[in-house]
């Protein structure tokens, strides 16, 4: 659901954008995450254009590539230049390919390719391998995903890699680590090798981290709770032994809010997990690099974080001495909508050049029929045509003269 709203957050309020199409596997995960879309977009006042258009991502039919392709079609006519997209790793470059076909993605339109699905390891990673022309669609193009933090910006996350770092260089401390690692198959155990913290945490470390925090904190909470009720209990009897429940421990765990390494830490008040505002998304700009020096494929590993959702201040904020390239190189995002002339055909254009100079025709036909009917109806006597008795001669008189 976080991801829904952050394309929606990301459109409207970094980019202006209101109307925008959607694409989405057709099973569960697809219409999980469409309907997180459709729901931000109607509570910001956005538009997703014709509600969103479904496609089958994992199938062996023929008929896929057909379905795939009317799908594209209905994206064409809503006559979109922004699209948001869940994709699976295993199916995105044939997506891809077709919506290149249709002029979907390129110079001129702008993808938000939602990371989750393993989508954002996959991509980044360099795993994906697509050929030049399909490679020069997607780059410019952004992928949003969770990450434990970005360094550089001295917070809470700075400090939490800092202490990282250190563990690796207290022999102490990596001794009492490594001593509650689990045992291997061959009575060997397993051993974290100082190298291993000299390196930027797992985003998985970072919330795993917060997460523990989090319940530690929370205990706390029921504990204090369960020792006011005691004591109210025992009419003023102070007796710390009482214990609380896990019930008491997961209502307090749901309703706190503290500072963690990966940000501002909130839960939704309807399933205690991580708010979209709370998580640390991050925008990845796409760019496109040979898989090697003889290859004709590219792929997109190294392509560079611009953009960070701020938690403490709920915006999207650009990295120092970044910039997002779109598609074509250009350094200005794509005009909102296809203008009128560049959503229809040649032989469109033709009909409605047709249909225009017929309606003059007509018009012409009818303003000039009806100024003959004018000229048959009334009778226009020049004065030079009369002629008078000299001198007149009155033959009548009329009541006024």
């Amino acid at each position: 659901g976080g991801f829904g709203e952050m394309s929606v957050s990301f459109l409207q309020n970094k980019l202006g954008i209101r109307k925008f199409g959607l694409l989405f596997t057709n099973d569960g995960y697809g219409y999980g995450f469409s309907r997180s879309v459709l729901e931000a977009a109607s509570a910001h006042d956005a538009e997703v254009v014709g509600g969103g258009v479904p496609y089958i991502a994992m199938s062996s039919n023929d008929n896929d590539d057909d379905e795939l392709r009317a799908a594209m079609k209905i994206l064409v006519e809503s006559g979109c230049n922004y699209f948001v997209g869940n994709f699976y790793a295993e199916s995105f470059a044939r997506v891809m390919t077709i919506a290149t076909e249709y002029g979907l993605i390129g110079n001129g339109k702008f993808w938000l390719i939602s990371g989750t699905a393993d989508m954002a390891p996959f991509v980044l990673g360099g795993a994906l391998k697509v050929n030049q022309v399909v490679g020069k669609a997607i780059e410019g193009n952004g992928i949003y995903f969770c990450e434990g933090g970005v360094p550089g910006l001295n917070g809470t996350y700075d400090t939490f890699t800092r202490q990282w770092t250190a563990l690796g260089e207290d022999e102490e401390a990596l001794s009492y680590i490594n001593s509650k690692q689990p045992f291997k198959e061959d009575g060997t155990q397993y051993v974290y090798p100082p190298g291993l913290f000299q390196m930027r945490p797992h985003h998985v470390v970072t919330f795993s981290y917060d997460a523990g925090v989090g319940l530690a904190l929370s205990a706390c909470e029921a504990w204090k709770d369960a020792t006011i009720a005691t004591a109210a209990y025992l009419e003023g009897k102070m007796e710390t032994t009482r214990a609380f429940n896990g019930s008491a421990h997961y209502a307090a765990f749901a309703n706190s809010t503290y500072i963690g390494a990966s940000g501002h830490i909130k839960f939704r008040e309807t399933f205690p997990t991580r708010t979209a505002e709370s998580s640390y998304f991050v925008m990845a700009n796409l760019r496109a690099v040979p898989v090697d020096d003889n290859s004709t494929l590219v792929q997109f590993k190294g392509s560079p974080v611009i953009d960070y959702y701020d938690t403490l201040t709920s915006t999207w904020q650009q990295l120092p001495s970044k910039a997002f390239v779109y598609s074509g190189g250009s350094s200005v995002p794509p005009v909102e909508m296809v203008p009128l002339n560049q959503n229809i055909g040649a032989g469109g254009i033709v009909a409605i050049f047709l249909a225009v100079a017929l309606a003059a025709v007509i018009t012409f036909g009818m303003l000039l029929r009806r100024r003959r009917k004018q000229n048959e109806i009334s009778w226009e006597i020049n004065p030079e045509e009369l002629k008078f008795d000299d001198p007149p001669v009155v033959i009548g008189r009329g009541t006024f003269g």
